[in-house]
């Protein structure tokens, strides 16, 4: 980590750590909200949390995949500012650059960045999906990428930037967390969170 923690960034990392490591042991689903203003540096702690548990951590299978909203590229820069946060360690991709038939799983330890407004498009009249990286196609699409990271044992953890954007689509959003990603643990970042 190249940038320090203020004294407030680092007691909610550590109360987030608490909970994750609680958490790698249960069976069921857990959600956690993070609350912070604009400005507080959300990005930064949620940095320094998973660079922390990746290092305090190493034989915990885990993932991150990071979902941002927007038709803009939240989800690049979001992925730009983490990978120079945590300096390689964990290692940061972005989904979309990576698919293909390419890429088959989310590695342990990786943080994987994806566009989620893009993704749970649905054209109306059929209910197919909009985007390419949802559709079937040859060699490999974002669901399957979700069903072989679970096959390797790999719990993902889902962070939902600006989630409170996200509950204003509620119902495709939550149908997306529900039975596509299915994740282990649901991390929501917002200055405003909705739950």
């Amino acid at each position: 980590m190249i940038y320090s923690l203020k004294e407030y960034q680092r007691d909610a990392v550590d109360e987030l750590k608490g909970f994750f490591e609680l958490y790698f042991r249960s069976s069921t689903r857990k959600e956690i909200v993070l609350k912070a203003p604009t400005g507080s540096g959300k990005t930064f702690m949620v940095a320094t949390l998973f660079e922390e548990l990746t290092r305090e951590n190493k034989n915990t299978n885990f993932c991150v995949l990071w979902a941002c909203p927007g038709k803009g590229e939240l989800h690049k820069q979001s992925f730009d500012n983490v990978k120079k946060y945590v300096c390689g360690n964990p290692t940061c991709s972005l989904i979309e650059e990576d698919m293909g038939g390419i890429r088959k799983y989310i590695k342990p330890h990786e943080i994987a960045f994806v566009n989620w407004e893009k993704l749970v498009q649905k054209d109306r009249e059929t209910g197919k999906w909009l985007n390419n990286l949802m559709k079937e196609q040859e060699g490999q699409n974002f669901i399957d990428l979700i069903e072989q990271t679970k096959t390797n044992g790999t719990k993902i953890i889902l962070v939902v930037d600006e989630s409170h954007i996200g509950k204003s689509v509620k119902a495709r959003i939550r149908e997306f967390i529900d039975t596509i990603i299915c994740p282990d643990i649901v991390l929501e970042m917002s200055a405003t969170p909705l739950s």
